[in-house]
């Protein structure tokens, strides 16, 4: 770790940086920032939707990774960063790593755009049979075409593991963000660090509001069903105790649950259920190509996996009320936020939420009509 002495940059930054460092501490095990002015209290950041952090000071937005390495190893990357784990929120200094562009590039999770489920591996419609081809070293290797597609996963791998080294990764590896990304919003200090809001009028509040609510009841149930067409299902069905957040404001339900005989998963399970009927008994159930529109609406304007589509599913969906949400994250951060300031952060996700739905379903029901009268 650097103390403060001189950083291996150019003088003319060297006054901005040490300013910089004596105003932050960098915790490398947590990977967090904090104020060395007021103890314990995170920096400003913001929260990119592919999940990388950028720390805001001076009027300034530096990346997260980039900086903890100047904070630990008192010097800039000579190129880039590397998340080992390839989640890109990770910033504990054990996962950091230089890199170079095309050692950072090896290090990757599979694409949204990749329809085989497999990297360097595509299907060949004349035969059917997967195809192997992976660019390397400026060139192609073509590797064979293999009728089991678990066998092409085998042979790229193999071949991936000798040419990438310690920078390998699975061809099957999804880009996974962590399951508490939600306590990712005791980094923000003001509602615009989330992202930009789209002006809603209180009549398009009432709108949004009812669809998602609507939304929320379709998506909770048959959620098992739905996981075969919904990418939003499929995320709930994979947290563990669905809603992954327990009520602390129903205790009595707890308690009755508990003496009934419900335990650990089980228990968070049945309280997800009642919470999400209560939330959802004066909600009107939309119907599945309705429902299947917003599914698509939220992923597109919030994002896969986000602070915000975490927030939507457990208000909408789950039934969480902002306070049970705000407890939550005040917990997960380990208290670093005040109860007024957690509410205050679920309020914001809720507001956002609602206005870039509402935008993003207008211009699509606008364009679907403006098609039907040219048509």
């Amino acid at each position: 770790m650097i103390t403060t002495k001189e950083f291996d940059i150019d003088t003319e930054e060297k006054l901005e940086l040490a300013k910089l460092y004596e105003a932050l501490y960098y915790n490398p095990d947590t990977g967090n920032f904090s104020s060395k002015l007021h103890a314990g209290v995170r920096m400003r950041c913001i929260i990119a939707n592919n999940g990388y952090i950028y720390v805001c000071y001076g009027g300034k937005k530096y990346a997260a990774h980039r900086l903890a390495w100047f904070y630990y190893h008192g010097r800039w990357p000579k190129e880039e960063v590397d998340h080992v784990n390839g989640n890109p929120s990770d910033n504990r200094i054990k996962n950091l790593r230089e890199a170079t562009r095309e050692q950072n590039t090896h290090n990757q999770r599979l694409r949204k755009n990749n329809t085989s489920g497999i990297r360097c591996v595509s299907k060949n419609r004349a035969n059917g049979k997967w195809k192997v081809q992976i660019w390397r070293f400026g060139q192609r290797f073509q590797l064979g075409e293999y009728a089991d597609k678990s066998e092409a996963a085998r042979v790229a791998n193999e071949f991936l593991r000798k040419t990438d080294e310690e920078f390998f990764c699975d061809v099957r590896a999804k880009h996974e963000l962590p399951d508490d990304q939600i306590a990712l919003l005791a980094t923000i200090k003001r509602s615009k660090d989330l992202g930009f809001k789209p002006r809603l009028l209180p009549e398009n509040r009432v709108w949004v509001s009812h669809m998602l609510n609507a939304w929320g009841r379709w998506a909770y149930s048959g959620m098992s069903e739905k996981s075969q067409v919904s990418p939003i299902a499929r995320f709930m069905e994979s947290v563990s105790g669905r809603g992954a957040i327990t009520s602390d404001g129903i205790v009595a339900i707890m308690e009755s649950l508990h003496n009934r005989g419900y335990h650990g998963e089980d228990l968070i399970k049945k309280m997800a259920q009642i919470i999400a009927n209560l939330k959802h008994s004066s909600s009107p159930a939309c119907t599945d190509e309705e429902g299947m529109f917003m599914d698509r609406i939220i992923l597109e304007c919030l994002g896969n996996k986000t602070v915000l589509t975490r927030v939507a599913i457990n208000y909408y969906v789950y039934g969480h009320a902002t306070e049970t949400i705000a407890q939550y994250i005040q917990r997960i951060t380990r208290g670093s936020l005040t109860m007024p300031q957690a509410r205050d952060r679920v309020r914001w996700c809720i507001s956002l939420i609602e206005a870039r739905v509402y935008h993003a379903a207008m211009k699509e029901i606008d364009e679907a009509e403006f098609t039907k009268f040219a048509a």
